[in-house]
């Protein structure tokens, strides 16, 4: 139940292991919430580290009335709304077919 439309979803976001505690991940975060400023989507969902993205506003989906269509830990598939966001928005999000070919994690390419 709740009011169906359009969510943004970050992911996967990522910065390799040698460039980590540079500003890289913090730097993408701003980038992309800047961007989402300007979209119709009421809120953006990703899955990760709660104390690491609750820096850029996120909570767990759980509070929002917000579930993943996968299993995944409550305090691992975050929300943030955004400027359009009403309590009315809630339920399972649903993801394009191509999210289906993105594995979690995801492996580097091989050397």
């Amino acid at each position: 139940s709740g009011t169906r439309g359009p969510a943004a979803v970050i992911a996967p976001l990522g910065v390799l292991p040698e460039f980590q505690r540079q500003g890289a991940g913090t730097a993408l975060m701003h980038e992309a919430l800047t961007r989402l400023a300007h979209v119709a989507a009421p809120l953006v969902v990703l899955r990760g580290d709660l104390e690491y993205y609750k820096r850029f506003g996120f909570s767990p989906a759980d509070k929002y009335g917000v579930r993943a269509p996968f299993s995944v830990d409550d305090t691992e598939y975050l929300v943030k709304p955004l400027a359009g966001y009403q309590a009315a928005y809630r339920g399972t999000v649903g993801y394009p077919p191509a999210f289906a070919t993105v594995g979690y994690p995801i492996d580097p390419p091989p050397a």
